[in-house]
């Protein structure tokens, strides 16, 4: 059974309120009555991390694989998840990461943190899915002999402010940069067991969320599709409600409407959206590791991460508080 050892997070220093977001939108793509308020109203969302605004002098997206950023915030948080576990990278079997988009970029990820943590000749995989990534991941690490040969690296740095567009503030407001990362091995003991995962994507015809040029969804149909499966998703992992619910931190309304649609209390549900937005698949990890330090987490609780997003795709995980 796969335990997870240690967790890390890094995020940018710069952190942009909702009020600045509005002088990034051009007055004819503003929606009626777009506040402060009108933001938080309807994302839960009052500020978020960025490496830079996604108004008018927003980089071009296709430079970002070469910026310092996003292999910046990935070292960081590997770094803490390695220091958490108290182990060093040169005990690692594997280096896996996962973003939301696709990159053009030789080596890849992956073997780049090789190199920036010093780590020894070891295994790597590079992985893309927006928003259910963790379920994924953790999946196919699972069924891979890397985890049995000692610890694997998941590294979640998301950069996803170059592929904001500030004419589609519906989209734009929802997002943040941040990383995660965590330290996973079979049969070790550790701060969470992964007793369940599942994932399952239905395939997106409509495009719902797609990349161009710039990241775009379709709110309300995302919606329409989010509660359904991320119900369906819980049900194929528990069959009964866990100690503590992390949703995919994709909107406060979706996020509120799943919790009490399966019978969660605030009080048990895990977030981080109100300061950080939507992190994409470093979301749920990420609030993991924040809420670390607010929570009493007892030995034996559950923790049941449940996502969905692009693909169309949901999953969840059934953790086990075992410190």
């Amino acid at each position: 059974m796969l335990s997870l050892l240690g967790l890390g997070a890094a995020y940018p220093d710069h952190t942009y309120r909702n009020s600045d977001c509005i002088h990034w939108v051009p007055e004819e793509s503003r929606p009626e009555g777009f506040s402060d308020s009108w933001i938080s109203d309807r994302t839960g969302i009052y500020e978020r991390k960025l490496v830079a605004p996604w108004g008018p002098a927003t980089r071009d997206a296709a430079s970002i694989s070469l910026s310092g950023d996003e292999i910046e915030l990935a070292s960081a948080a590997a770094q803490r998840a390695l220091s958490d576990a108290k182990i060093s990278a040169q005990e690692l079997k594997a280096i896996v990461t996962l973003r939301s988009f696709s990159r053009a970029e030789l080596p890849s990820l992956s073997q780049k943190l090789i190199t920036v943590l010093s780590a020894k000749s070891l295994a790597t995989l590079d992985l893309v899915q927006a928003s259910t990534g963790v379920p994924l991941a953790l999946e196919l690490i699972q069924g891979l002999d890397w985890a049995l040969g000692g610890p694997v690296l998941l590294v979640i740095p998301e950069v996803l402010s170059p592929y904001l567009s500030p004419s589609d503030p519906h989209t734009a407001i929802l997002f943040g940069d941040a990383a995660v990362a965590c330290v996973l091995q079979k049969n070790a003991p550790g701060r969470y067991r992964v007793l369940k995962t599942t994932f399952e994507s239905s395939g997106d015809p409509n495009g719902v969320l797609k990349l161009d040029r710039y990241f775009s969804m379709r709110g309300k149909e995302l919606f329409r599709y989010a509660i359904p499966a991320l119900v369906k998703s819980a049900k194929k992992v528990t069959e009964k409600n866990a100690d503590w619910y992390l949703p995919h931190q994709a909107n406060g309304r979706i996020m509120h409407r799943a919790a009490k649609s399966m019978g969660y209390t605030e009080q048990q549900t895990l977030s981080s959206i109100r300061n950080f937005g939507n992190t994409s698949s470093a979301s749920t990890l990420l609030t993991l590791a924040l809420e670390e330090k607010n929570r009493n987490f007892k030995y034996g609780e559950r923790v049941l991460i449940n996502t969905c997003g692009s693909g169309l795709s949901h999953g969840s995980v059934l953790l086990e508080v075992t410190i």
